[in-house]
């Protein structure tokens, strides 16, 4: 339920920028990962006396770090649906910029994150959300931050991850050509973190010790 050194790095950056900027929402995202199950919720138990837990969302122990550090829990919207960059982005769109008219958007993420984000970020938001319908343009603006936590091994295993994963989305942009159903069938039909088949699979390498 406390975010990773590098979620408090991209973190205490958005305090920052608060500071300087006039910031409408604070938006968190990731509801988590499909490579590691969800840590439980102590805050969150079935009844007092149960060990049994609800599961705690990344994006809520963020929201709730942004709270400690004073934000007020109104200004802050969390997202709950996304397990991976690409979902991250997608949702985002879908479910908060787009319905509440968001046309400007600050994207902070680490260092050994931050091509593939971007790439990501930059695609989705260039695709109308329907067919048919007019693009809602949003101003996209892109921050890096060091890779606190991250060292040796795990972050090299991170950015090789992060090289290859770029590869290969390079590829589905490509293939998608920019049509919100070829997205659409592509997102939930063959992405291994949202289709039925990738759910089920289990999933065993290095660099996912260090989601």
């Amino acid at each position: 339920g406390i975010p990773r050194a590098w979620v408090k790095s991209r973190l205490d950056r958005a305090l920052d920028i608060g500071k300087t900027r006039n910031i409408h929402w604070y938006i968190v995202l990731s509801r988590g990962t499909p490579h590691n199950p969800p840590p439980p919720d102590p805050l969150r138990s079935i009844s007092s006396d149960s060990e049994s837990y609800f599961p705690v969302d990344e994006s809520i122990a963020s929201a709730r770090y942004l709270v400690q550090n004073g934000v007020p829990e109104q200004q802050i919207l969390a997202d709950s649906w996304s397990l991976d960059t690409i979902g991250n982005a997608y949702f985002c769109k879908a479910m908060i910029t787009y319905p509440l008219g968001i046309d400007s958007l600050l994207i902070v993420t680490n260092e050994f994150h931050m091509p593939r984000t971007k790439r990501i970020f930059e695609w989705v938001y260039s695709i109308p959300l329907v067919r048919d319908s007019e693009l809602h343009h949003v101003n996209l603006e892109f921050e890096s931050v060091p890779n606190d936590g991250l060292k040796g091994d795990d972050l090299r295993l991170r950015q090789e991850k992060e090289r290859s994963s770029l590869v290969s989305l390079n590829n589905t942009i490509q293939r998608i050509d920019g049509s919100p159903s070829r997205f659409a069938k592509f997102i939930f039909a063959e992405h291994g973190a949202y289709n039925v088949k990738g759910l089920s699979e289990k999933r065993v390498e290095a660099a996912h010790k260090s989601y």
